[in-house]
Parts: structure tokens; sequence; C-alpha cells
């Protein structure tokens, strides 16, 4: 299901967020590997270009320091948008959510609003992601196939225009500040 709609699914061991190996599409022997016989690998896919994932962090064991009141602010502005534009969306083992959409062209890598535990995730980036462990989606397909997904709605879209950004390079991230012009 992640190949044929758009996304490169990336093994990942039980437990950890980070993908095994290379970041590249995998054969049809590693698929076999990594998901066949009961290999008992979870999954993440990476983002394809033009699509985001809307990650929301709750405040909790695996994440401190989310100034929740500033978290709850933005959240009670943004909930009604995501509810009337129905993006997918899952959840994670944490009570964090996932909504996946499109993006305009030019928007890469982790946009992150500082201290609130809210990032855009975008083309690119890799998200573990259902059926992994703890992962629930009451979507029929997942992930949804890129051509069916909505687009993110510029209202959130503007929410980070001036976020830290953090480019993709080889697995890796740099960090700076910038502002999006779309």
């Amino acid at each position: 299901a992640c190949l044929s709609g758009g996304y490169i699914p990336l093994p990942v061991r039980a437990g950890e967020k980070r993908p095994k190996g290379r970041w590249q599409e995998p054969t049809e022997q590693e698929l076999l590997q990594y998901w066949g016989n009961g290999a008992g690998f979870e999954i993440g896919v990476v983002l394809p270009k033009g699509v985001a994932v809307l990650d929301i962090d709750m405040e909790g064991d695996s994440h401190r320091g989310i100034d929740s009141y500033r978290q709850e602010e933005i959240l009670k502005a943004v909930a009604p948008v995501l509810m009337e534009v129905a993006l997918p969306c899952e959840s994670s083992p944490s009570g964090g959510r996932h909504y996946f959409g499109r993006i305009p062209a030019g928007w890469q890598g982790r946009q992150n609003l500082e201290g609130v535990g809210i990032e855009l995730l975008c083309g690119q980036c890799f998200v573990k992601t259902f059926p992994s462990s703890g992962y629930v989606t009451q979507e029929k397909s997942w992930p949804v196939p890129v051509g069916e997904l909505p687009e993110f709605p510029p209202g959130i879209l503007a929410r980070f225009e001036t976020a830290t950004i953090e480019q993709p390079s080889a697995g890796r991230h740099r960090r700076g500040k910038a502002r999006k012009n779309i």
C-alpha cells in the first residue's frame, strides 16, 4: 500500500523512531526481508515532495518541556480547520497526532513551532506510522494515497511561515531560522 500510494516504506526496529538502512525504495527482496515471514520490523515512510505531516506531540514521558498552554491555544485555533478539511489522521503511542496532507511547492524539511510540540514535516522527511505498534487510524487505507490527500489549509501553513526549519541532508538535519516564501 505504501509504494503504490506514493510513499517509500522503510523498516523501523520496535521501540525506535529512526529507520534501519538507507532512504531508498526497498527492493522486492528487502520488502520480504523486513516484513515477510514474521521479520518483526515496524514501518515508517519517507514523505514524497508535496506531502506533509502535521505532527502534534503531547507532554509526557517521551516529550518533555512542551508549553502546554501555548499548544492548547494553537490547537483551539486550528482544530476547526482540521475537522473541516478532514485531513487523514493517526494517533501515536504517546497520544499525539499525525495529520497527512498536500502542500504547495517550496515547502521542505521540518517546520517547528518552538516549545509547543507541533511541527510540520514536509517532503523527504521520515515518519513512523501505522501499522507500527501503538499507531492507530480510522482510515480505510493507510497511508492514504498521495493523490487522494486533501491540501493543508492556508491558515495552518501560515503558522509555520517563520518557524524554525530543519532541512533534510542525507538523513540528517541542519537547523536555522528562515522565512518561507510561498
